[in-house]
């Protein structure tokens, strides 16, 4: 054979080589990719398509009930989830009162005439397709019957938090006002709690003058009252009057003197950088509740009163009124620390600064007074210009007792009553825990000023 047709014959035998097949492999690969990636978008185009066309329906389905619904005050904002086919949508409701003047505010607040309720309806669903709108519908729904007659009027009460979104449950009580009633009457039904958006309504008020009274158990206003008024509220026929209120779950403060015993009827005084200056008597009350703001308090024993144009001040129990540095070391008063703020319905200690003093030589089952006196001259005391009432302790259960003072000037007397000053104690039966400058014979000065920062 020769050699020209042993390589035809072998010719015959050739087959794909590896780089063939690997090329082959991967333009298969590219078209089955294009393949996969056109039947996935499909898959979720159509499912998004599936979701979106539920959701409207959704937002449908919530708008004709909200348009069914009889008494449109319990219409308010709200939010909630609704499982579908397994998906699960997100649906939220925001309402608003929409007043005669257009404008949209929550419990229609911003004056005019009520007449009818904003909606806005948004749905959305797990695995949206990032970048989508959620779906939206929009409605205003009105009463079946006016919201103000002519002649009669509407009260709004809204209640705000203590972070300013609205107090839900609160319940309010409306009555003619108690010094001028000019004219209004009980209301049949007293308002409903307070919505989620912190709003509640009396309807059809007969005009004249009505108190607006909150009741809610643990709950406090910024002014540390746990039942708020709005007093003499006026409202005319077809008016609206409104009732504000901020009012939150109070915070549960205990209070922590320094090691000894209050008096039974010992002022404290809290100071807030938002909320201000708020004294009140405790004695030997373990825990007080108070508004919770955000930035905490600071407290001291004693009824402080801030200067006031000429009104006369009590400044003697502040400790940073003690300005006039003290002979000798140079010590100064400084402010007291706020403890750390809690939150609403929170808890937490309450450190009270104070003067402490041991008093020796006391007999058993009789009482321990003390009488606020001038300031010493000279001590830097800056002393109060207001009459002070006494302080007075329970019956004396040792011989020597420690006793707890606010800062200031003092004079301390024993007797067989409570509040009876029969008998001076002197300064030798008296030693001081805190700092305090001794006057004999019988005065004796609590002195917050401390050296260093």
């Amino acid at each position: 054979m020769s050699i020209s047709r042993i390589l035809r014959r072998l010719d015959g035998d050739d087959g794909l080589t590896l780089i063939e097949v690997m090329i082959a492999i991967f333009v298969f690969g590219i078209i089955a990719t294009l393949v996969a990636f056109s039947m996935t978008s499909s898959l979720v185009r159509v499912r998004e398509s599936r979701a979106r066309e539920i959701a409207t329906n959704l937002a449908a389905q919530e708008i004709d009930y909200d348009r069914s619904v009889s008494n449109v005050f319990t219409i308010d904002s709200d939010a909630w989830t609704q499982v579908v086919n397994g998906t699960t949508f997100h649906i939220s409701r925001k309402a608003d009162w929409v007043p005669t003047n257009n404008s949209t505010v929550a419990c229609g607040a911003g004056g005019g005439t009520l007449q009818y309720k904003k909606l806005n309806i948004s749905v959305s669903w797990d695995g949206q397709v990032a970048g989508t709108s959620p779906v939206t519908a929009n409605s205003i729904i009105a009463p079946n019957s006016r919201i103000n007659d002519p002649m009669l009027g509407t009260i709004i009460i809204s209640v705000t938090s203590s972070t300013g979104a609205g107090t839900e449950g609160v319940t309010a009580t409306v009555s003619p006002s108690s010094t001028n009633p000019n004219g209004a009457v009980a209301l049949a039904a007293q308002p409903a709690a307070t919505d989620s958006n912190g709003c509640t309504y009396a309807l059809k008020v007969t005009p004249g003058n009505y108190d607006v009274k909150l009741s809610t158990p643990n709950y406090v206003d910024i002014k540390q009252n746990p039942n708020p008024v709005v007093s003499t509220l006026p409202v005319s026929g077809g008016g609206v009057g409104k009732a504000p209120f901020t009012y939150d779950n109070g915070a549960l403060y205990s209070l922590q003197y320094t090691s000894g015993v209050p008096p039974t009827n010992l002022p404290v005084t809290f100071v807030s950088v938002v909320g201000g200056v708020y004294t009140q008597t405790l004695g030997t009350t373990a825990s007080i509740r108070l508004f919770p703001f955000a930035d905490g308090y600071s407290a001291f024993a004693g009824a402080y009163v801030a200067p006031v144009g000429s009104n006369p001040t009590c400044l003697t129990v502040d400790p940073a009124a003690w300005t006039t540095p003290a002979s000798g070391d140079g010590a100064t008063g400084k402010a007291v620390g706020a403890a750390p703020a809690a939150g609403p319905g929170g808890s937490g200690p309450m450190p009270v600064a104070s003067g402490v003093v041991k008093v020796s030589g006391l007999t058993v089952g009789r009482y321990v007074t003390a009488v606020s006196q001038s300031p010493v001259s000279g001590s830097g005391d800056p002393g109060c210009a207001i009459s002070t009432p006494n302080l007075t302790f329970g019956p004396v259960t040792a011989t020597t007792m420690t006793y707890v003072l606010p800062f200031g000037a003092w004079k301390l007397y024993t007797g067989t009553s409570s509040g009876s000053t029969t008998t001076s104690i002197p300064t030798t039966s008296m030693t001081p825990v805190t700092r305090a400058i001794v006057t004999a014979p019988s005065t004796i000065t609590l002195d917050p000023r401390t050296v260093g920062p």
